[in-house]
Parts: structure tokens; sequence; C-alpha cells
């Protein structure tokens, strides 16, 4: 039993450094900007890994608001009340 625990701490430590740099591709999985190596690589690993798929979920949820939020100040900005400011 004691052997066993070594073994899953042992594995999850050599595990960790992979796992940093998967949660470190999230953002750009979602933005849909990896090579086709990497994304791969990472949907083995969220299909794997449901605390690493529900980060992914956030991420996710972070990139749509962003882009909300962007498109949301481009309307704005020479608008009133969603229509065009004429300017003099």
């Amino acid at each position: 039993m004691a052997r066993n625990r070594n073994e899953v701490a042992h594995n999850m430590t050599n595990r960790r450094p992979e796992r940093q740099v998967l949660e470190k591709l999230l953002p750009w999985h979602a933005a849909r900007t990896l090579s086709r190596r990497e994304a791969d690589l990472v949907e083995r690993a969220l299909t794997a890994d449901a605390e690493l798929a529900r980060c992914y979920d956030l991420v996710r949820q972070e990139l749509a608001d962003t882009i909300h939020l962007k498109r949301n100040a481009r309307c704005a900005v020479g608008t009133r009340h969603g229509k065009a400011v004429r300017r003099n």
C-alpha cells in the first residue's frame, strides 16, 4: 500500500510541470491559435482531467466576456443610445 501511495505521489509530482504547461495553453486553445499538435494535446488532457476542463470553461467564459465588453465599447464610441452622433 505504501508503495502505491509513493507511486501516486511520484506520478503527480512528475505531471505537475506538464499540467502547468497545459494550463498556460488554455487561453490560446480557447482563442484557437494553437498548432494542431498542441490543440490535440490540450484536448486529450481536457478529456482526462475534469479539473483542467473546469479551468478551461472559466477561460472560455472570460474570453467571451472580454469580446463582449470590447464590442460594446466600440459600439458606444461615437454613439448616443445606439444611434450615431453626427460630428460637425
